[in-house]
């Protein structure tokens, strides 16, 4: 009786997040659809909040269900959930080369975003499949950087700034010397943002 209920369950899943190959829909007792949440801030740290307090998410913990999946024959695909995890991106990479990981072993991952960020959308893209509710958000504004420029409020001031700039590349002191980007330093943005974005 429980495994009808559990392939009833794992059918109906897979129906509400999109049909995959045939052979992946329905599970029995011995394979099944791993899922795994991903929500919160993945620390790198100790991940307890007190003696009494919940166990916060890892990023270790995190990495560690991902390789278990990909490891243990008895799973055939995952679901993953992205619940607005807080991340940054070296975290993001390493979410990235799990699930990839996963997906060598020729188990299909599909994720589940409740809503979208860039950094949240660029963890799902590195699934077979995402799938949103109807009524979700999903903000993805591109990368960008932005400098503030102070040499007008120093003029304004009467200060000074004393900076030695040695190369034609370096350019670290110019918003505390310059009203705006110099070409090298925008060159230097530039190839930076495109690297990020890439």
């Amino acid at each position: 009786m429980k495994s009808v209920i559990f392939s009833t369950a794992v059918y109906f899943v897979f129906q509400l997040v999109g049909s995959l190959e045939r052979n992946y829909v329905f599970a029995d007792e011995e394979r099944f659809i791993a899922g795994i949440s991903l929500t919160g801030s993945l620390s790198d740290g100790v991940g307890q909040e007190g003696l009494l307090g919940d166990v916060a998410p890892r990023l270790s913990r995190m990495l560690k269900r991902l390789e278990d999946a990909a490891k243990d024959e008895s799973v055939r695909g995952v679901l993953l959930s992205i619940q607005s995890p807080r991340l940054g991106r070296a975290r993001v990479l390493e979410l990235r080369e799990s699930i990839q990981h996963i997906r060598d072993q020729g188990k299909p991952v599909v994720a589940h975003l409740i809503s979208g960020e860039p950094l949240d959308y660029s963890v799902a893209a590195a699934c077979d499949r995402v799938v949103m509710p109807p009524a979700a958000t999903l903000a993805i504004t591109g990368v960008r950087t932005e400098v503030t420029f102070y040499k007008g409020l120093l003029d304004r001031l009467g200060i000074q700034a004393e900076i030695l700039q040695v190369g034609e590349f370096k350019g670290a002191g110019e918003p505390l010397t310059r009203v705006s980007m110099s070409p090298q330093l925008r060159q230097q943005y530039e190839s930076f943002v495109g690297d990020l974005f890439e």
